[in-house]
């Protein structure tokens, strides 16, 4: 990887993280804009937390990769992670209005994918050992591997923020107010995402171990494009099953947050293809995060556009903006696998 090249790809997520923070803060002031306003800021820990992993895998890539990063590095992400949690967690639970709610859940659910992404950047700490494993046959031990205690470790933080999302997500939407009604939606949807994360960690963490295999090429990422599926698919259903105009924008961010599951699993799919054994249209996969964001963007400019004479679409094109900055910074993840992979 050329220092250009690694500048770069480490500059993306820094700077959609900016947008997010930036946009957020301007519309801030604004009290209808204050639900959108808080959920952007809060993104900006996710885009933190990739560049945490881009920077662990990049700076092991170019020999620059020093303790302090090892250490600093997912520190740095679980901290933003741990921001946005407990902001999102006094929000709901000290504030009395509908947006307060609504927005302190989303918050929560937020800091708790930058804690599995934060996850993903530890796990690949190791990332050099996949490129070493390559010259060994599978099963062979790699004294530099995680232990089976290290390994479970790792799995477990994005399956517990997975699993307690989800309930509360479940519980928030069998309560009879509205608001909670939009947060458990919404909320269930960012769990989706930890879930995806989960199988993420697990294909890192195998291939470091060298365990990784062939039949499992295909169910890791078949889960990833399954929770994709289910979260796109309930956005559309959201709106159209309660007429409700308070659930258009739950819907459009559901459909927002399948795409970044369709993001993660180009990183599953990319890893999974070149296991050894080097496969051509494993690049194209790169292609998915560019996909998903354009299509974030465009919807987000339609709400955009809608929403001056329909307020209930102009909250959905905020939201929806700050995820397709998310999977531009998922691009240059993928795009740094790439590169690590093809160094093998």
């Amino acid at each position: 990887m050329s220092k250009f090249l690694s500048i770069v790809l480490r500059v993306i997520p820094l700077a959609m993280g900016a947008f997010t923070l930036v946009f957020g803060l301007a519309t801030l002031p604004y009290q209808a804009d204050l639900l959108p306003a808080r959920v952007l800021i809060a993104l900006t820990a996710i885009c933190i937390a990739l560049y945490c992993t881009a920077a662990t895998i990049i700076r092991q890539l170019i020999g620059k990769y020093t303790p302090f990063f090892k250490w600093f590095l997912p520190i740095l992400g679980y901290c933003c992670a741990a921001a946005a949690i407990v902001s999102g967690i006094v929000i709901f639970s000290t504030g009395h209005a509908a947006v307060d709610t609504v927005s302190g859940n989303v918050m929560m659910g937020v800091g708790m994918i930058a804690a599995c992404v934060s996850t993903v950047a530890a796990t690949s700490t190791r990332f050099t050992q996949i490129s070493i494993n390559y010259t060994h046959k599978i099963g062979t031990p790699n004294p530099q591997a995680w232990t089976p205690g290290q390994t479970r470790a790792l799995v477990a933080v994005p399956t517990v923020m997975a699993v307690c999302g989800l309930a509360w997500g479940i519980v928030m939407l069998c309560l009879p107010p509205v608001p909670y009604q939009i947060a458990g939606h919404v909320l269930t949807g960012l769990s989706l995402i930890c879930l995806s994360l989960v199988w993420l960690v697990v294909v890192i963490a195998q291939q470091i171990n060298n365990v990784f295999r062939t039949r499992n090429k295909w169910r890791f990422s078949r889960w990833v494009i399954a929770n994709g599926i289910v979260c796109i698919v309930w956005g559309i259903l959201t709106p159209l099953i309660d007429h409700n105009p308070k659930f258009i924008t739950p819907g459009f961010v559901l459909i927002g947050l399948g795409l970044i599951c369709v993001s993660i699993s180009s990183k599953v799919l990319l890893l999974t293809w070149v296991w050894h054994f080097q496969t051509d249209s494993a690049h194209y996969v790169v292609l998915l995060p560019i996909g998903t964001c354009l299509v974030c963007l465009f919807t987000s400019v339609v709400l955009f556009s809608v929403g001056v004479r329909d307020p209930s679409y102009l909250m959905a094109g905020y939201i929806m903006s700050g995820l397709g900055a998310v999977c531009f910074t998922l691009y240059s993840i993928v795009s740094i696998l790439e590169s690590g992979t093809e160094s093998a």
